[in-house]
């Protein structure tokens, strides 16, 4: 059975993509599997959780309460 998701990820040229919020459950693999399809992946997360970043991905942290 043919994956329809990898089929049409092979023909998408490489985007930038950025995630508000990326260590959440969905939202990080969502970007590993970005960052793994050869996009550009920027991470803009209120601080940090403990989680490794994902390899590959810019990750960047700003707190609105925090000037």
């Amino acid at each position: 059975m043919v994956n329809q998701l990898d089929t049409a990820a092979d023909t998408v040229a490489p985007r930038n993509i950025l995630f508000l919020g990326g260590t959440g459950v969905i939202s990080a693999a969502a970007a590993e599997r970005a960052v793994a399809l050869g996009h550009r992946v920027t991470i803009l997360n209120r601080g940090r959780s403990g989680k490794p970043d994902p390899d590959g991905a810019e990750v960047l942290h700003a707190d609105i309460r925090d000037p």
